[in-house]
Protein backbone atom coordinates (compact mmCIF):
# COMPACT_ATOMS: atom_id res chain seq x y z
CA UNK A 1 0.00 0.00 0.00
CA UNK A 2 3.07 2.49 0.85
CA UNK A 3 4.55 1.87 -2.42
CA UNK A 4 1.21 1.85 -4.56
CA UNK A 5 0.97 5.80 -2.74
CA UNK A 6 4.33 6.78 -3.15
CA UNK A 7 3.98 6.17 -6.66
CA UNK A 8 0.40 7.77 -7.25
CA UNK A 9 1.89 10.97 -5.58
CA UNK A 10 4.91 10.94 -7.76
CA UNK A 11 2.66 10.09 -11.04
CA UNK A 12 -0.02 12.79 -10.09
CA UNK A 13 0.95 15.21 -7.88
CA UNK A 14 0.96 18.91 -9.19
CA UNK A 15 -0.65 17.97 -12.41
CA UNK A 16 -3.78 19.42 -13.66
CA UNK A 17 -6.86 17.92 -12.23
CA UNK A 18 -5.29 15.43 -10.38
CA UNK A 19 -4.04 17.32 -7.16
CA UNK A 20 -7.08 16.08 -5.02
CA UNK A 21 -6.17 12.77 -6.19
CA UNK A 22 -2.37 13.22 -4.89
CA UNK A 23 -3.73 14.87 -2.01
CA UNK A 24 -5.54 12.31 -1.19
CA UNK A 25 -2.80 9.79 -1.49
CA UNK A 26 -0.56 12.07 0.16
CA UNK A 27 -3.12 11.72 3.59
CA UNK A 28 -3.61 7.99 3.23
CA UNK A 29 0.42 7.33 2.98
CA UNK A 30 1.02 9.47 5.84
CA UNK A 31 -1.93 6.90 8.07
CA UNK A 32 0.10 4.04 6.49
CA UNK A 33 3.49 6.00 7.84
CA UNK A 34 1.84 6.54 11.41
CA UNK A 35 1.29 3.29 11.59
CA UNK A 36 4.89 2.13 10.84
CA UNK A 37 6.50 4.70 13.18
CA UNK A 38 8.31 7.10 10.94
CA UNK A 39 6.77 10.10 12.59
CA UNK A 40 8.35 12.44 10.99
CA UNK A 41 7.92 11.54 7.60
CA UNK A 42 4.34 11.20 8.22
CA UNK A 43 4.10 14.79 9.93
CA UNK A 44 5.42 16.48 6.86
CA UNK A 45 3.84 14.83 4.41
CA UNK A 46 0.42 15.18 6.21
CA UNK A 47 0.92 18.90 6.54
CA UNK A 48 1.94 19.28 2.96
CA UNK A 49 -1.89 17.19 2.06
CA UNK A 50 -3.62 19.34 5.00
CA UNK A 51 -2.49 22.92 3.44
CA UNK A 52 -3.58 21.33 -0.27
CA UNK A 53 -7.17 20.49 1.47
CA UNK A 54 -7.11 24.48 2.94
CA UNK A 55 -6.17 25.67 -0.14
CA UNK A 56 -8.89 24.02 -2.14
CA UNK A 57 -12.13 24.43 0.24
CA UNK A 58 -11.70 20.46 0.74
CA UNK A 59 -13.98 20.54 4.34
CA UNK A 60 -13.62 16.97 5.05
CA UNK A 61 -10.02 16.30 3.52
CA UNK A 62 -8.80 19.06 6.14
CA UNK A 63 -10.88 17.16 8.94
CA UNK A 64 -9.62 14.05 8.21
CA UNK A 65 -5.45 14.90 7.93
CA UNK A 66 -5.87 17.56 10.70
CA UNK A 67 -7.29 14.35 12.87
CA UNK A 68 -4.23 12.01 11.20
CA UNK A 69 -1.54 15.39 12.21
CA UNK A 70 -3.40 15.06 15.58
CA UNK A 71 -2.81 11.59 16.05
CA UNK A 72 1.29 12.36 15.05
CA UNK A 73 1.43 14.76 17.72
CA UNK A 74 -0.03 12.44 20.07
CA UNK A 75 2.33 9.97 20.03
CA UNK A 76 5.24 12.48 19.93
CA UNK A 77 4.04 13.49 23.10
CA UNK A 78 2.95 16.98 21.72
CA UNK A 79 -0.13 17.64 23.40
CA UNK A 80 -0.44 21.08 23.08
CA UNK A 81 -0.24 20.69 18.94
CA UNK A 82 -2.55 16.94 18.97
CA UNK A 83 -5.40 19.67 20.60
CA UNK A 84 -4.84 22.32 18.14
CA UNK A 85 -5.41 20.07 15.26
CA UNK A 86 -8.32 18.33 17.04
CA UNK A 87 -10.07 21.18 17.35
CA UNK A 88 -9.75 22.43 14.15
CA UNK A 89 -10.59 19.30 12.96
CA UNK A 90 -14.15 19.15 14.96
CA UNK A 91 -15.01 23.09 14.03
CA UNK A 92 -14.75 21.93 10.46
CA UNK A 93 -17.09 19.07 10.48
CA UNK A 94 -19.76 20.40 13.14
CA UNK A 95 -19.97 23.45 10.51
CA UNK A 96 -21.07 20.85 7.78
CA UNK A 97 -22.62 18.12 9.03
CA UNK A 98 -25.91 17.83 10.95
CA UNK A 99 -25.27 13.70 11.20
CA UNK A 100 -22.25 12.62 13.35
CA UNK A 101 -20.90 11.72 10.27
CA UNK A 102 -16.65 11.44 10.86
CA UNK A 103 -17.03 13.87 14.11
CA UNK A 104 -17.33 10.94 16.35
CA UNK A 105 -14.11 9.31 15.48
CA UNK A 106 -12.51 13.07 15.71
CA UNK A 107 -13.91 13.90 19.35
CA UNK A 108 -12.48 10.15 20.65
CA UNK A 109 -9.43 11.07 19.57
CA UNK A 110 -9.80 14.74 21.18
CA UNK A 111 -11.19 12.78 24.48
CA UNK A 112 -7.93 10.55 24.52
CA UNK A 113 -5.37 13.32 24.10
CA UNK A 114 -6.96 15.34 26.93
CA UNK A 115 -6.80 12.46 29.40
CA UNK A 116 -3.60 12.70 28.19
CA UNK A 117 -2.77 16.17 29.22
CA UNK A 118 -4.70 15.57 32.50
CA UNK A 119 -7.61 17.27 31.23
CA UNK A 120 -10.38 14.73 32.44
CA UNK A 121 -13.06 16.89 32.31
CA UNK A 122 -12.70 18.03 28.75
CA UNK A 123 -11.71 14.25 27.74
CA UNK A 124 -15.27 13.50 29.44
CA UNK A 125 -17.28 16.08 27.98
CA UNK A 126 -15.85 14.54 24.52
CA UNK A 127 -16.78 11.07 25.37
CA UNK A 128 -20.30 12.29 26.52
CA UNK A 129 -21.02 14.23 23.19
CA UNK A 130 -20.22 10.92 21.47
CA UNK A 131 -22.72 8.92 23.47
CA UNK A 132 -25.41 11.19 23.11
CA UNK A 133 -25.15 10.96 19.40
CA UNK A 134 -27.76 9.19 17.06
CA UNK A 135 -27.00 6.64 14.47
CA UNK A 136 -23.49 6.28 15.22
CA UNK A 137 -21.84 2.69 13.46
CA UNK A 138 -20.82 -0.12 15.42
CA UNK A 139 -17.07 0.66 15.28
CA UNK A 140 -17.64 3.43 17.05
CA UNK A 141 -18.05 1.50 20.43
CA UNK A 142 -14.58 0.45 20.39
CA UNK A 143 -12.83 3.87 19.73
CA UNK A 144 -15.11 5.15 22.81
CA UNK A 145 -13.89 2.39 24.82
CA UNK A 146 -10.36 3.07 24.01
CA UNK A 147 -11.25 6.53 24.99
CA UNK A 148 -12.93 5.67 28.33
CA UNK A 149 -9.16 3.60 28.74
CA UNK A 150 -7.34 6.56 28.73
CA UNK A 151 -9.39 8.42 30.79
CA UNK A 152 -9.45 5.56 33.24
CA UNK A 153 -5.47 6.13 32.98
CA UNK A 154 -5.47 9.69 33.52
CA UNK A 155 -7.58 8.75 36.83
CA UNK A 156 -4.73 6.35 37.88
CA UNK A 157 -7.15 3.44 37.52
CA UNK A 158 -4.48 1.07 36.07
CA UNK A 159 -6.49 -2.51 36.76
CA UNK A 160 -9.54 -0.62 34.67
CA UNK A 161 -7.46 0.23 32.05
CA UNK A 162 -6.23 -2.97 31.43
CA UNK A 163 -9.63 -4.54 31.65
CA UNK A 164 -10.65 -2.33 29.16
CA UNK A 165 -7.69 -2.32 26.96
CA UNK A 166 -8.37 -6.47 27.01
CA UNK A 167 -11.45 -6.29 25.55
CA UNK A 168 -10.54 -4.27 22.72
CA UNK A 169 -8.04 -6.47 21.71
CA UNK A 170 -9.49 -7.90 19.11
CA UNK A 171 -11.07 -4.76 17.74
CA UNK A 172 -7.74 -3.54 16.87
CA UNK A 173 -6.42 -5.93 14.62
CA UNK A 174 -9.07 -4.82 12.26
CA UNK A 175 -8.36 -0.65 13.11
CA UNK A 176 -5.15 1.04 12.36
CA UNK A 177 -5.86 3.84 14.67
CA UNK A 178 -7.35 1.82 17.06
CA UNK A 179 -4.82 -0.37 16.68
CA UNK A 180 -2.01 2.22 16.86
CA UNK A 181 -4.08 3.73 20.20
CA UNK A 182 -3.91 0.71 21.91
CA UNK A 183 -0.18 0.10 21.72
CA UNK A 184 0.16 3.82 22.73
CA UNK A 185 -1.86 3.38 26.05
CA UNK A 186 -0.09 -0.31 26.39
CA UNK A 187 3.81 1.60 26.09
CA UNK A 188 2.02 3.94 28.79
CA UNK A 189 0.67 1.66 31.17
CA UNK A 190 4.08 -0.30 31.31
CA UNK A 191 5.63 2.92 31.96
CA UNK A 192 3.38 4.06 34.64
CA UNK A 193 4.14 0.30 36.43
CA UNK A 194 8.04 0.22 36.19
CA UNK A 195 7.83 3.74 38.03
CA UNK A 196 5.63 2.22 40.43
Amino acid sequence: AERVARGFIDEHLGLAGQAGSADFAGGLLGAILIEKGHLEEAFDLLLAARDANRRAHRVHGEADVSSDLARVCHLSNRLGEARDFLDRAVGLLQGVHKTPGPLWQVLCLRAMVAAHSGDIEAALGDVKAVENMAGLPHRCESLLGLAHAWIAMARGDLIQCEELLSQLLGASRSSTVLRVGHQHLQRLMAEKKGGT
